[in-house]
């Protein structure tokens, strides 16, 4: 098993730009790599961050994905080198299940990435670009990931400024079922992060901006309303939560206004997010009773523990990831001589049947259950001759002691052409 790709780490965006495959292209790129001379299997992984060839191939032609990758992108074979990575054997069945398990991922724990190897894997499975052992292969990085899912926590813990207040502003309120939230300008960080608490049930938005316009573009995103700008702060009155990104020069929220305004509000606790930087909203404000206000640097300091904690979680994943990799890679070296063990199967069984159906034309008094007898003895004799050899030949394969000698010879002796 060979893979050879590139990720974020080692190649820019216009770069991997060059080596991606459109969804559209993918069946037609899955029949052209398997066409490859010594390329058995293949599965094509294409996103935003990584391209991936992952293959199986003949022992003397390795580079096989990569001569492709070249190929079908008219890159130089040099420049390419220089620009990806190649794994072989254990090492790329380790890459896979990390690939899977986000450890290799921009942003670690995130879950994107298992659902794009999935339908990397449906793709080439529809494309009839896999085989016995990537389907094995891709079947058990799924099942790897689910176990890293269970028995660590490396997705736990917000790591982007826009989820760690939303992680914050649950833990403040309880929940955030039904809550209104308020945007005040139009920043990109601050529209993802009402996104994320949207989609934890907030039930209403409102959008304020010092152009109006704006603000009615940008509530149509979430289905919500534009409010007009107004100096007492009056458009905080309804709200749960605040998120706040202008560009604004000085404070758009000052102590003085809101404490006015919150006396005039129910009971229900203010949860103000401040991303701007200049800040917008006056630091002093935290002074004022169920008003709770958090900065860019208050959200970096829970994104920072939390990818601290993940860190500490990925040395788990790295040895849980071992310990399967070291079984498939088993499992794998084992796939190899299957193909002689079933021949040498046939070939006996193929010389026993034939002995057999002489030795019955000839004892013609033999009845049905007495042939069946015969029959079963046979067949036990041919297993248990069998046996030995199957054995010491899986094991040799699972060793890498002298398997290809095995195979070489055992095909020679009994004259297993196929």
């Amino acid at each position: 098993v060979v893979v050879i790709g590139t990720n974020h780490k080692i190649a820019p965006i216009c770069y991997r730009e060059h080596l991606s495959f459109p969804s559209k292209a993918l069946p037609k790129a899955l029949k052209e790599l398997i066409e490859q001379d010594g390329i058995h299997e293949g599965i094509i992984l294409s996103t935003c961050n990584r391209v991936e060839i992952y293959a199986i191939t003949d022992e003397s032609k390795e580079d096989a994905p990569f001569d492709f990758l070249a190929s079908y992108h008219g890159l130089d074979k040099r420049t390419l080198s220089e620009m990806t990575y190649c794994y072989e054997g254990i090492e790329a069945i380790k890459h896979l299940f990390s690939v899977t398990a986000s450890l290799d991922s921009m942003v670690v724990g995130e879950t994107q990435i298992s659902g794009q190897v999935k339908a990397a894997f449906e793709s080439a499975l529809e494309a009839g670009s896999t085989g016995e052992a990537l389907n094995r292969l891709f079947s058990k990085a799924s099942a790897v990931q689910k176990r890293i899912r269970t028995e660590t926590n490396i997705g736990a813990g917000a790591v982007s400024i826009s989820y760690a207040a939303v992680q914050l502003a649950n833990q403040i309120l309880g929940s955030l079922a039904d809550k209104t939230v308020l945007i005040i300008g139009a920043g990109e960080m601050a529209e993802l992060t009402v996104q994320h608490i949207v989609a934890k049930g907030a039930s209403q938005v409102f959008v304020v901006n010092r152009t109006y316009e704006r603000a009615v573009k940008l509530a149509e995103r979430f289905h919500g309303k534009a409010l007009p700008f107004d100096e007492k702060l009056e458009f905080l009155k309804e709200s749960d939560i605040v998120v706040s990104s202008t560009s604004a020069r000085n404070y758009v929220v000052e102590r003085y206004e809101l404490n006015e305004l919150m006396k005039h509000r129910s009971r229900s606790p203010l949860f103000l997010i401040d991303i701007a930087v200049p800040r917008d909203i006056a630091p002093d404000v935290n002074l004022i009773e169920n008003v709770y206000l958090y900065n860019i640097d208050d959200l970096q300091s829970v994104v920072n523990v939390n990818q601290k904690q993940r860190q500490k979680e990925a040395e788990k994943v790295e040895k849980i990831i071992g310990e399967e990799a070291e079984k498939f890679y088993s499992w794998l070296k084992v796939l190899k001589v299957n193909p002689t063990i079933k021949l040498l199967r046939e070939e006996i069984d193929a010389i026993r049947t034939a002995e057999l159906q002489r030795c019955f034309r000839k004892a013609k008094n033999l009845s049905e259950e007495q042939k069946s007898s015969i029959d079963r003895m046979t067949q036990a004799f041919v297993n248990k001759l069998l046996h030995h050899p199957t054995v010491i030949l899986k094991e040799s394969a699972r060793k890498d002691e002298n398997c290809q000698q095995y195979i070489n010879t055992l095909r020679k002796l009994f004259a297993l052409k196929r």
